[in-house]
């Protein structure tokens, strides 16, 4: 540490302790992350958060980084098989396929249909299905998170 001139970056609010475990004994704070000083100059913030599958406190660092942003093509999508078994996407489902027989005559053949049109609405309404699905477990699991984070932050004792 001294040789490579190393220091700890996180540098708790000293009006206040802050520790990442807790138990009956008492609290103690064991993770450390070390940096350089140019690195060090980076930083941005140091918190320690809930980590959910520990009973320790996770430190979390925040460093400024010049890298350039990386544009990812388009990825093989994979199909959640737990949104079939939803009624409401079975209802959707359904819809969309008695949208969809509609348009069978402005086609040649059933195979050109289902390829150019069917395929396309049906992964494209699994897609927005699953998207959805995401964006309720994030709302929820940010709320548990926020619960958790609430809870800490009060003041008194720290069962």
């Amino acid at each position: 540490m001294h040789g490579l001139t190393l220091t700890d970056t996180w540098q708790g609010n000293p009006t206040r302790k802050d520790y990442t475990h807790y138990s009956a004994s008492g609290a103690t704070r064991i993770g450390r992350i070390y940096a350089t000083r140019e690195l060090l100059e980076r930083k941005l913030a140091v918190e320690a958060i809930i980590a959910p599958s520990t009973d320790h406190l996770a430190i979390c660092l925040r460093i400024a980084i010049d890298l350039p942003i990386m544009r990812r093509g388009r990825r093989l999508w994979k199909m959640d098989s737990a949104v079939i078994t939803e009624n409401t996407c079975t209802e959707n489902l359904r819809t969309v396929l008695g949208q969809l027989q509609w348009q069978k005559r402005y086609f040649p053949d059933l195979t050109v249909w289902w390829d150019r049109l069917c395929k396309k609405k049906i992964r494209r309404l699994y897609q927005r299905e699953q998207a959805g699905r995401r964006r309720f477990y994030c709302m929820m699991e940010n709320h548990l998170y926020e619960c958790m984070y609430d809870v800490l932050q009060r003041p008194g004792p720290s069962d």
